[in-house]
């Protein structure tokens, strides 16, 4: 999960200005949870993927909301396991879903 892959930049080494929000910080198998990513700045491109604590292996899927200029992205060739921007007009604040795997034997997820 690097902008390079895509962008042909490096990531960013210090304090981000924008959060991550989850509505539920509990899981089980199957679980729709609504995540935000949101700054005090506008943004015109992101990546957003969930990941087992620790892990580096995109888990679940997204879904996309009613918002405009984000796209499903397959991450580590799994469909929809990542959300970014089909565009590069500003956006404060993007919401999506994540659909939590069947698997019962997954820990702590980090959305990132």
């Amino acid at each position: 999960m690097l902008p390079g892959n895509f962008h042909g930049s490096t990531g960013q080494s210090s304090s981000s200005p924008y959060t991550v929000t989850v509505n539920q910080t509990t899981y089980q198998p199957g679980d729709t949870i609504q995540v935000t990513l949101s700054g005090t700045f506008t943004y015109k491109g992101f990546l957003l993927e969930a990941h087992e604590e620790g892990q580096n292996t995109a888990v679940g899927t997204f879904s996309l909301g009613s918002g405009t200029g984000i796209v499903l992205v397959p991450c580590n060739k799994i469909a929809a396991s990542g959300v970014s921007q089909s565009n590069n007009q500003p956006k404060s604040s993007v919401t999506v879903t994540w659909t939590a795997p069947a698997s019962a034997s997954l820990g702590n997820i980090i959305v990132k």
